[in-house]
């Protein structure tokens, strides 16, 4: 990443030297390396959080989907 500072309204120049922190420039110029598939840089054990994370959300929902079910019979026996 490259830290810019505006020069006038429509231009603007790299900053020599970079600075240590990005709080000071007017303007960051990223390439698509910085951000290319940063979702895909995870450990293992960050995967397996990821996908434990899945499977309960989908168990959650099956379990809701069940309990409306079984509320809907019901109703429909009684009638």
């Amino acid at each position: 990443m490259l830290c810019l500072s505006q020069i006038d309204s429509t231009t603007y120049q790299v900053a020599t030297p970079q600075p240590e922190t990005y709080t000071a420039c007017t303007a960051i110029l990223a390439s698509p390396t910085d951000f290319s598939n940063q979702i895909f840089n995870i450990s293992a054990a960050e995967g397996l959080q990821l996908s434990a994370a899945i499977v309960a959300v989908w168990a959650i929902g099956f379990v809701v989907r069940m309990g409306i079910r079984a509320t809907n019979i019901d109703e429909k026996e009684t009638s």
